[in-house]
């Protein structure tokens, strides 16, 4: 089992099956050095969340929130600016394609 400490790794592949495990922390790193908004896709399973979740927990200290939890989706589909703009600093927002299409006026 991974330490909280270690840097987690995420399978990458293609149509021929997995190339195999990389650990891409350190480009996700640099990407938050250089850009306000960062994000994560993959198929299921490929490791997305924990990939999220380490640099929050870690080196890149941020707010982490799941939209797998019930309260926090509830929060989010009433009145997501109102839930944006409660947060400070540094935040993660995992498992976003649960949240309504929220349109601007």
């Amino acid at each position: 089992m991974r330490k909280p400490s270690e840097t987690p790794e995420i399978a990458v592949s293609g149509p021929d099956g997995i190339f195999g495990r990389h650990n891409i922390t350190e480009a996700l790193l640099a990407a938050l050095k250089g850009t306000p908004l960062v994000l994560l896709d993959g198929p299921q399973q490929s490791g997305r969340s924990t990939l999220a979740r380490w640099p929050a927990e870690n080196k890149h200290k941020a707010a982490y929130f799941t939209l797998d939890d019930a309260a926090i989706l509830s929060a989010v589909t009433r009145d997501a600016d109102a839930f944006l703009r409660a947060t400070f600093g540094p935040t993660v927002i995992d498992e976003v394609q649960l949240a309504p299409v929220h349109q601007h006026r």
